[in-house]
């Protein structure tokens, strides 16, 4: 239903371990992520249908042309950085004073 809302094709889908969850979103549970795009944009919805943790993992990602330059800037400004390992690559988010959370991708 996401993917014909915003005129997105279901691309593939994977689990986030309960250990990434944990270091990501301070869920101890593993979360399944559905990714869904077209030519334009790439969504990735995450779900936890047995509840809702109370830092929910609800998230935008951001692809940038300098991930590393970003995260530097981010910590600079005291701004909380969230890094993990999903199997050989590094996954990183940001989180914003009210708790908001931002994936940073390298594009």
């Amino acid at each position: 239903m996401l993917g014909d809302c915003l005129g997105l094709r279901f691309l593939r889908s994977f689990t986030l371990t309960a250990n990434v969850a944990t270091a990501l979103f301070r869920d101890p549970a593993a979360v399944s992520v559905l990714v869904f795009g077209n030519d334009q944009r790439l969504v990735e919805a995450i779900v936890c249908p047995d509840h809702v943790p109370a830092d929910s993992p609800a998230h935008i990602c951001l692809a940038v042309s300098n991930r590393e330059d970003v995260v530097e800037r981010c910590r600079a400004r005291s701004v909380e950085v969230r890094t993990a390992w999903v199997g050989d690559h590094e996954v990183c988010f940001v989180a914003d004073a009210d708790g908001n959370l931002f994936e940073i991708k390298q594009a």
